[in-house]
Parts: C-alpha cells; sequence; structure tokens
C-alpha cells in the first residue's frame, strides 16, 4: 500500500493553523453530470482527494502528483508532470493528424458542402480555424453578480466568462462559515488548480486556453451551475471530522497502469 508521507511543509500549515492537531474538510456535493449524482472532497494536510462514483483523484502535497484510481477496476495512473507531457505530446500529434485530413478535406475541389461542414467541425474541435491556425486562446475573467442562497447558506454569486462568454455560475461562502481551516482551504486550491492544469494539458480543445486560478474566487465554491448545459453541483454538507487515513492511500493490490 503506498502512504501518503507528511511533509515538514504540511507539518507547519496545520500546526499554523490549529497548533498540533490539524483539523481535516470534507465537502459533500450533488452533482448531476455524475451517475450516482455526488461528489466528495476530503482534504487533509498530507493532500486531498476527489470521490465520485467508482472513481477518485487523489492530490498527494508532497510530490504534487495527481494518482487517478479506478476502484472499480482496481488500477491507478500517476499523473504527474512527466506523465502529463507526454500525454499531452501524443494529443498534439493526434491533434495535427486529425487537422491535416480536414484540411486537406476543405482544399478538395470535390469536397460537398456537408463534407466541408464536417472538416470545419473537426478544426474547431481541435481548436483551429479553417486554414490550420490555432483560434485564439480562451482568456478566463470573473463577474460578480450579487448574492444567493444555496441550502440555505448565503453565498457571494459570481459569473465566470471564458472568452468573453459567460458559461458558468458559482457560488462562494467564506472558509470561516463553514470551519474550514486556512490550510485546507490552501490545500484545497492548490489540489484543484494542479488538476485543473494537468487536464487541461490533455485536451486538443484548451492546448492554448487560460486556466483560472481558484483563488480568485475569493472562497469555497457551494454551487457550480452551467449556463452552456445543464450539469449543476452544490454543497449538501461538510465535516471537519478527521479523513480516514485510508482514503489517503492506494489501495494494496491495485495495478499501476
Amino acid at each position: 500500500m503506498l502512504r501518503i508521507r507528511q511533509t515538514p511543509v504540511a507539518i507547519a500549515l496545520g500546526t499554523l493553523c490549529l497548533g498540533s492537531t490539524h483539523a481535516d474538510t470534507t465537502l459533500n456535493y450533488t452533482d448531476s453530470s455524475r451517475p450516482n449524482g455526488t461528489e466528495v472532497v476530503s482534504i487533509t494536510a498530507e493532500g486531498a482527494v476527489f470521490r465520485a462514483d467508482h472513481r477518485a483523484v487523489l492530490y498527494r502535497a508532497d510530490d504534487e502528483a495527481l494518482v487517478f484510481i479506478d476502484h472499480q477496476n482496481k488500477t491507478f495512473t500517476v499523473m504527474d508532470d512527466a506523465r502529463a507531457t507526454a500525454v499531452r505530446a501524443n494529443v498534439v500529434a493526434s491533434r495535427n493528424q486529425l487537422a491535416a485530413v480536414a484540411l486537406q478535406m476543405l482544399k478538395a475541389t470535390d469536397t460537398s458542402d456537408s463534407q466541408r461542414e464536417k472538416a470545419k467541425k473537426i478544426l474547431e474541435q481541435q481548436g483551429l480555424d479553417e486554414s490550420g491556425n490555432d483560434l485564439p486562446a480562451q482568456r478566463m475573467s470573473l463577474e460578480a453578480s450579487g448574492a444567493s442562497t444555496v441550502n440555505e447558506r448565503e453565498c457571494k454569486l459570481l459569473t465566470v466568462r471564458k472568452g468573453g462568454r459567460a458559461f458558468q455560475k458559482v457560488c462562494v461562502v467564506t472558509p470561516a462559515s463553514i470551519a474550514m481551516p486556512p490550510a485546507d482551504y490552501a490545500m484545497m486550491i492548490r489540489a484543484t488548480n494542479t488538476m485543473q492544469a494537468r487536464v487541461s494539458r490533455l485536451s486538443a480543445t484548451s492546448l492554448n486556453d487560460e486556466v483560472m486560478d481558484m483563488a480568485q474566487l475569493g472562497g469555497v465554491p457551494i454551487l457550480f451551475s452551467s449556463l452552456t448545459g445543464s450539469s449543476n453541483k452544490a454543497l449538501v454538507s461538510h465535516s471537519t471530522a478527521s479523513v480516514d487515513p485510508a482514503e489517503m492511500t492506494i489501495p494494496a493490490g491495485y495495478t499501476q497502469r
């Protein structure tokens, strides 16, 4: 069994906040995008784990690695910077191959209108224009949108814009309002930013897009509501009870992929 090490930095964060005892945080969300409708985020001095369905993403603060765990198939994948860079190279290669085919279709004189539209769609999905050039990077921005209430919690409402287009509403509360220690809040931001940055590098359509620093939200998100789809994620409960150390480990017998 691989166990997360409690590093001096993690220990310092915990003692800075609560003396010799670190209070963990667990956030329970409903999530309409998940088959089982829930997501659980557990945060400790050692890292964070995001659990949904039979999968989990484990962030290890000691080495900045992400571990994708599949409990159904009893496998795990370590996504560190080296692995992310290698996967990104494959994504770029595949993207270039698809783009070459699409561009050839556009140049051909016998390409039908339907095929031409299909080729344009392929290029758009790869973040390219009709000449094969990168589309402008999608910049992120936040817009204060007043206040709201989510499950009887008052929160600050923000509109997230990507490339100037509103695509998500987020409502945040202060960490203190849910008894989240400052160290856990900092760990949540660190883990989420790392996960967003790594995952965005694996998607052809976001190779050049900006990833928003979660610290810019100015609080703990208790609502994510899509403005371009139907997905909705809301905090329903939270806890400061100690997280089971087993949640911060890769179970024995799991196979690395």
